[in-house]
């Protein structure tokens, strides 16, 4: 995947499939030291449960994409990706398929 947040052309910007399933053991890692020292924070299992905040684990899991093209990209610039940049439609299928059996 190519993305960087730093464009200067007008050209679209890269939509971030955010698919945890994807992430490598390093990068699952990272994610949950990041996330451990956060307000709130704790591991992988509790950033997407029921009713708990999804933009920490969002914003970490947008770092670590969008870092493997630009090794430079700190937290705080995954912080201003736009919400129209992820790719949710393929998650959404996912959901739809297991709630219908077919997952």
């Amino acid at each position: 995947m190519t993305a960087t947040t730093k464009s200067k052309t007008k050209s679209k910007a890269p939509k971030i499939k955010l698919d945890p399933e994807e992430l490598t053991l390093d990068e699952l890692e990272e994610f949950e030291n990041v996330l451990a020292d956060m307000p709130g924070g704790g591991g992988f299992d509790t950033a997407f449960a029921k009713g708990s905040k999804r933009a920490p684990a969002m914003k970490i899991i947008a770092w670590l994409i969008l870092k493997r093209d630009d090794p430079e990209l700190t937290l705080a610039d995954a912080g201003k990706v736009k919400l129209g940049q992820f790719d949710l439609d393929d998650a959404d299928a996912d959901d739809k398929e297991a709630e219908q059996g077919k997952g």
